[in-house]
């Protein structure tokens, strides 16, 4: 893998975020305004470690073993994001992700009146998320570490809790935390690497699902 040294990094990253957009678009992965300004605005390369510039704007990886290209960090965030329906004012809780890329996109979208809660079970990971954030002016942005199967109470109800890590189910928390008619978005792991993307909605004492996209998962950082 290339690193943000070398000579590949001397390109702008603005027209490559573009590029990105643009052919995510085409694709019919992104198809909202506000996500496409969010991936266009979050520096991923500044939020991400030890990965080139290019890299870091690819919508796929070099192809898996099964000869089938991965795709990359932003093309999963832009899956979620756009099941999440997130908008301006809302207060969202983020699980997983080993960067700090869809936190920043989640404060993107939900504004300077919204709030956005990061979770990570690992310390230092928690602690490398708050540092990227406070490169790039996302610092108000608040970064936790706990057992993320029991959520975080202490800022619930959620109007969105978005999962970016794959997950065996949902726990009970979740539905707990989440405000009536919030909204929670999760890979759901089906097996092995193979999971199911799932948009969930909180009616009283349980979730009612809307229609699912099937994503393919392969530990591609987020």
């Amino acid at each position: 893998m290339t690193t943000r040294g070398s000579a590949t990094t001397r390109r702008q990253p603005k027209p490559l975020r573009t590029a990105l957009v643009n052919e995510l678009s085409a694709q019919g992965i992104i198809r909202t305004p506000s996500v496409k300004n969010a991936l266009r605005a979050v520096p991923r390369h500044i939020l991400v470690r030890d990965v080139s510039l290019e890299e870091a704007y690819a919508v796929h990886w070099p192809a898996a073993d099964d000869g089938h290209p991965m795709p990359n960090g932003p093309t999963i965030a832009a899956v979620l994001l756009e099941l999440a329906q997130t908008l301006p004012g809302m207060r969202v809780l983020k699980i997983g992700s080993t960067t700090a890329y869809p936190s920043a996109l989640l404060s993107h979208l939900t504004g300077e009146h919204g709030e956005v809660t990061s979770m990570n079970t690992d310390g230092d990971l928690g602690q490398a998320t708050a540092d990227q954030l406070s490169l790039t002016g996302y610092d108000t942005i608040r970064v936790i570490n706990g057992n993320t199967r029991d959520g975080y109470a202490d800022t619930a109800p959620y109007d969105r809790l978005i999962s970016f890590n794959g997950i065996w189910d949902v726990p009970p928390a979740w539905l707990c935390q989440t405000a009536p008619d919030g909204r929670l978005v999760v890979p759901l792991r089906m097996r092995g690497s193979v999971y199911r993307v799932l948009a969930l909605t909180r009616a009283n004492d349980h979730w009612e699902a809307a229609p699912p996209a099937s994503q393919r998962g392969h530990g591609e950082p987020v």
